[in-house]
């Protein structure tokens, strides 16, 4: 550029010009310069440009379509090759047969920018999950209001090899519906909480044992709660259930366990048989608000223990790969499966669910229009503490080893619940190299040795990958990501 506008040296102009070399012309078009102002620098533009789309790209919103990841694979299948040539500089002509396309042009610039962006984040959250960003940490982590506890994590009841916790016979006691001014007199202490506000429960030694994580604050989650609310209200009015899928060791509700387990009798792990039930979860898991709800819970596990949701993760990515048959509920969650606890009055009797991972952590969420501050309580035995759970709110506690229930809601309120978690067994089978006990020490005694060796200490391992508070807040402070 030698002067205030684009100017073509002569030789140029011969390239570029409407014949080739031979003399045949090949373009109807004259070509006409394009003047720019004096103080017009193209460079400073395009490293400001280049900036903004890298910020961007970095930008992490678990709250993005649940559909990207579908797409990703879709899209990586089904693009034309036009689609994969690489973006180029447009230079828009002013000729009257050309002029009405430039809009589109422009549009569909925009829309395939986009379309990359969502390409990356997608492929990302496959890969790494949702890896929390500083900011992230600065929000939630810094800002949440830890609540010590008097809990001895070690002495909790697991088995030898710590994939599961140690069962103990429902009594009916365990059944009993208590109230708030009840359990107060019992000695536990009461938690208000708005469902919000971030709150770890602590142990002795300083673990986050279990948090109170809440909701993100904007009217398009709230919506989404009400979503899947609705919905499975819809659903359950509309099915008969069975009587042990009505009345259960959680409680007198109708539930449905859905996704991937191992235990009980299985060789290996399989996809829960809903026993006529398929066509309703298949509604369900395709629904984008629940699958909203699900990711922020996935999101959430990262954000609080990040050690633990590796272990998942480096355990079932594996197993995925392996059996690619297993069905997946959300691909933007790592929890293996899910329970749909269905309304109008959903408490639980006081239990744990001693199958899942002990040290692993269960996601709970309330749903339904209900008075937190006067019924559907979590009650947490252990920690005695008894906890306003509000609407759309999610707590994540270590299921198979504390005991856990609710306050009933009060008449004329309704409540359902929706939980995420994962069996231990399948942690079992991937170390075993995808194989039983049985079948291990058939194959590779020495292997096998092994691994009765590790559930000896497998379950102080586990304790192990529990955040710190002390630690993540002061990491979080370093404005570094986790």
């Amino acid at each position: 550029m030698r002067s205030h506008f684009l100017q073509l040296e002569a030789g140029q102009a011969n390239l570029m010009g409407l014949k080739t070399r031979s003399g045949v012309t090949f373009s109807p078009y004259d070509m006409i310069p394009i003047y720019c102002a004096k103080d017009f620098d193209f460079a400073s533009l395009l490293q400001q440009s280049t900036r903004l789309e890298s910020e961007d790209l970095e930008d992490d919103n678990t709250t993005c379509d649940a559909a990207e990841v579908a797409m990703v694979e879709h899209e990586a299948s089904s693009e034309s090759e036009d689609q994969r040539l690489p973006k180029r500089l447009r230079v828009a002509i002013p000729s009257s047969s050309i002029a009405p396309q430039i809009p589109e042009a422009v549009s569909l610039s925009t829309s395939r920018r986009h379309s990359i962006r969502r390409k990356k984040r997608a492929l990302r959250i496959l890969e790494e999950g949702h890896v929390p960003r500083s900011k992230t940490h600065a929000k939630y982590v810094r800002s949440s209001f830890p609540i010590a506890t008097s809990l001895k994590s070690e002495d909790l009841p697991t088995t030898k090899g710590a994939y599961s916790a140690t069962n103990t016979k429902q009594t009916a006691g365990d059944r009993k519906a208590w109230t708030v001014d009840e359990l107060l007199r019992e000695g536990l202490s009461y938690v208000h909480w708005d469902g919000f506000k971030d709150m770890p429960l602590i142990d002795s030694e300083g673990r986050i044992i279990a948090v109170l994580v809440g909701q993100p604050n904007d009217s398009g989650y709230a919506q989404a709660v009400a979503a899947v609310y609705d919905a499975m209200a819809c659903e359950a009015q509309a099915t008969t259930f069975h009587q042990r899928d009505a009345n259960h060791r959680r409680g007198d509700f109708p539930a449905l366990n859905v996704g991937v387990t191992y235990g009980k009798g299985t060789i290996k792990p399989v996809t829960i048989n809903n026993h006529g039930y398929s066509e309703m979860v298949s509604r369900l898991l395709s629904n984008k608000d629940l699958q909203r709800l699900a990711a922020f819970d996935s999101a959430s596990f990262q954000l609080w223990a990040p050690d633990v949701y590796g272990y998942y993760k480096s355990h079932l990515d594996p197993l995925w790969a392996k059996m690619p048959d297993l069905r997946r509920n959300f691909k933007r969650s790592i929890f293996t499966s899910a329970a749909f606890n269905f309304g109008p009055n959903v408490w639980t009797f006081r239990h744990r669910d001693a199958q899942n991972c002990p040290f692993g952590w269960c996601a709970i969420k309330g749903l339904g229009p209900y008075d937190s501050t006067k019924g559907g309580h979590l009650i947490l035995w252990e920690l005695d503490l008894v906890i306003e759970f509000p609407s759309g709110a999610l707590a994540l506690i270590p299921s198979a080893t504390i005991s856990h229930s609710n306050v009933p809601v009060q008449p004329g309120d309704s409540r359902a619940s929706f939980t995420q978690y994962c069996a231990g067994g399948l942690f079992r089978y991937v170390d075993n190299g995808f194989k039983t006990e049985g079948e291990l020490e058939k194959m590779d005694k020495e292997r096998y040795q092994e691994m009765c060796e590790m559930k000896k200490t497998r379950w102080e391992m586990g304790l192990s990958l529990f955040s710190k508070f002390d630690d993540i807040v002061k990491f979080s402070s370093t404005n570094v990501p986790l």
